[in-house]
């Protein structure tokens, strides 16, 4: 009996384990950092928004009607932009550059 309880708390204990696995947190909107989000679009996407809108490429976030209505829409919209430009960010690289963009120009709320 304590043999069998003994290997149901360590099944337990290595499914709790795999349920906080690096799966668990693609559940979760996590914030991004808007300060290293500014440096990397500054690196990474301004020369493109520059040369695509004029400027200093902001433009693009300032126009109206805007493309882009929802803090969804604009991880997407990123997303979309990384994949397009084969500008090879990762996945913690595009949400500081949403957390950047939302913060300096969208101000969309998490709700």
């Amino acid at each position: 009996m304590r043999r069998l309880i003994s290997h149901w708390i360590v099944g337990f204990a290595i499914a709790i384990g795999c349920a906080g696995g690096a799966g668990a947190s693609d559940l979760y909107l996590l914030p991004g950092d808007p300060e290293n989000g500014q440096a990397l679009h500054q690196a990474r996407c301004t020369v493109c928004h520059e040369t695509q809108f004029g400027g200093d490429g902001s433009s693009i976030y300032e126009r109206s009607p805007r493309r882009v209505r929802s803090i969804e829409g604009l991880m997407k919209q990123v997303a979309f932009c990384n994949r397009q430009t084969r500008a090879d960010l990762n996945d913690h690289e595009v949400e500081d550059i949403v957390a950047y963009l939302n913060e300096a120009f969208y101000r969309f709320t998490m709700d």
